[in-house]
């Protein structure tokens, strides 16, 4: 997998080896601990970012060049190489039209430096798709991609999707996928980096 073949909403997945994972791993029965979104950098060179909600915080934010845990926006190549585990790529089928990328942009400009929110009652209800609705005030990792995703207009939105804050990483795994997608919108197969 080489990163000039990630496009703006593509999906990252990690597997964590840190301690924190191992509760989510075992609860879901996924190696998959983590996910964020590719994002594209408003530069003359597009660079290939990340968002991503996280307690444990590998890598510097681009906007505050400093380690934060929540919502932050972080260099793909920084993850590649400070991130103690394995990581995967699934390109987002079909590919982001520029409007739709800026839309994406806007989200993460929009939420970037809110608190990471789950405590381990969160992460159960999550599991079993009985948390509250979003409320986009603080956000745990797949809870933000699924509101990015929504937000961007590719997934369904309560009441005719599920709330962002019951999607899990595991649901955004090629081995068991649990999309609410909207048309032709998918993610393509699970590539290792």
């Amino acid at each position: 997998m080489l990163t000039q073949d990630i496009k703006a909403g593509d999906l990252i997945l990690l597997s964590s080896n840190a301690p924190l994972a191992k509760p989510i791993q075992s609860r879901t029965g996924s190696i998959w601990s983590q996910v964020a979104l590719a994002i594209r950098d408003r530069n003359p060179f597009g660079n290939i970012n990340l968002i991503e909600a996280t307690q444990m915080p590998t890598c510097p934010d681009v906007h505050t060049n400093s380690i934060i845990q929540g919502v932050g926006i972080v260099r793909l190549e920084d993850k590649l190489q400070s991130f103690d585990g394995a990581i995967a790529h699934r390109a987002l089928i079909p590919e982001l039209d520029e409007h739709k990328i800026e839309q994406l942009s806007q989200f993460a400009r929009t939420y970037h430096g809110m608190p990471y929110s789950c405590s381990g009652f969160c992460a159960i209800r999550a599991i079993r798709r009985r948390n509250p609705l979003s409320t986009y005030e603080a956000f745990f990792c797949s809870e933000l991609v699924a509101a990015a995703y929504q937000f961007i207009g590719i997934i369904s939105q309560p009441p005719n999707g599920r709330s962002p804050s019951n999607y899990i990483p595991v649901d955004f795994t090629e081995e068991n996928e649990d999309v609410d997608w909207i048309g032709s919108a998918g993610l393509g197969q699970q590539n290792l980096f």
